[in-house]
């Protein structure tokens, strides 16, 4: 007992006084070498502990005078969607946020953006910001250097006019089905505009990315054999739950009644995620040795084939090579697959639903746009 009293004044002190000597550290370094207004936040938003604890301590945070409660407003992550244009009105186009884990730099110019973009070399990606999204694998989304143009080369392959016609298909499909939904509520009207647009946005990922179908009113919790939950609750749930499902995924070696509640779901979507990716993989490569064309060609398939037909082709081409080093690798890993399929899945369905339920809110307020 004296030793954990005595462990936890020690964090009690250690850790406000840390906090001051790195953020005093940065503050420095941002004033000596960038000479660009400085903003200040006590706490990193790419700190897992903030993440997690943020929710409950923001809100009495930003009740403490406005001089102390400033940093509310830029502590976590995409607070720019909310602040919008707030900050660069007070601080110019471009200023840096300093906080105990890093410096930010935040920019709001056409031209500069344009250069941090063609020099992309000096300014690499935050492992931070990565790692989440490396949930299941490095990806196109995270890589950087040559890693990056081989996962882009053989990736892009999916976006061709096939797998285009097979997402237009299925969107009109569900447009139908999702239209029937609301025309069948008469009186009553539509009132989860943004929760059907998720399922539709979901439900044209399955089938253009996976090759499975679902209907728009299908139910959510029909299981394939071997599996707990369906492969749509699963990466709902995985979508829904980005970062959390990163954190949490250290926790897969505990016994699950230990855990709360929403932990247990997350984990077993993101297992049960990994488990169908794995089964649809092997299905995949055994239909591609054997020389069968898929009938639509879907994300999935086209990533599988075009990562096999690369690895084949660097093996031919080092055959014929003699006293010279080994190529470097060419096709994606087994999880740079998963890595590629999640990331091509979380990058299309927000972005998709939020955009269709905007759109849809805004003709129905301005029917003269219809």
């Amino acid at each position: 007992m004296p030793s954990a009293f005595i462990l936890g004044i020690a964090s009690v002190i250690i850790l406000p006084l840390w906090t001051i000597i790195a953020l005093y550290r940065n503050y420095k370094l941002a004033q000596t070498n960038i000479k660009l207004p400085l903003v200040v936040s006590p706490v990193n938003p790419f700190n897992p502990l903030w993440i997690l604890s943020r929710p409950f301590f923001n809100p009495l945070l930003s009740r403490l005078p406005s001089s102390l409660s400033s940093f509310t407003r830029y502590n976590y992550l995409g607070w720019a969607w909310r602040d919008r244009n707030y900050l660069h009105t007070i601080y110019g186009p471009a200023f840096v946020i300093v906080t105990p884990g890093e410096n930010q730099l935040i920019v709001a110019d056409a031209n500069a953006c344009d250069d941090l973009l063609k020099y992309y070399r000096q300014w690499p990606k935050n492992a931070a910001f990565n790692d989440p999204l490396n949930t299941f694998g490095h990806n196109v989304g995270t890589a950087e250097g040559d890693a990056w143009k081989r996962q882009r080369k053989i990736t892009t392959v999916a976006f061709n006019e096939r797998n285009s016609n097979l997402v237009w298909k299925e969107s009109v499909k569900q447009a139908k089905q999702m239209l029937q939904t609301w025309l069948s509520t008469g009186n009553r009207g539509v009132v989860n505009t943004p929760e059907d647009t998720s399922l539709f946005a979901l439900h044209v990922l399955t089938g253009a990315g996976f090759g499975i179908i679902y209907d728009f009113e299908s139910s959510l919790r029909v299981a394939s054999p071997g599996h707990g939950v369906s492969y749509r609750e699963a990466l709902q749930t995985v979508l829904e739950n980005v970062f959390f499902t990163y954190f949490i995924m250290s926790f897969n070696r505990l016994p699950k009644f230990l855990l709360p509640r929403k932990v247990q779901v997350v984990l077993t979507a993101a297992t049960e995620f990994k488990s169908y990716m794995r089964q649809m993989l092997e299905q995949e490569r055994k239909s591609h040795a054997r020389g069968e064309r898929p009938p639509t060609a879907n994300l999935m398939s086209s990533i599988i084939r075009a990562s096999d037909d690369a690895k084949t082709e660097s093996t031919d081409q080092d055959a014929m090579k003699t006293n010279q080093a080994p190529s470097l690798r060419a096709n994606l890993t087994v999880d740079e697959i998963w890595g590629n399929l999640f990331i091509y899945n979380l990058a299309g369905h927000d972005t998709t639903a939020s955009t269709l339920a905007y759109a849809i809110a805004l003709l129905a307020c301005h029917p003269e746009w219809q």
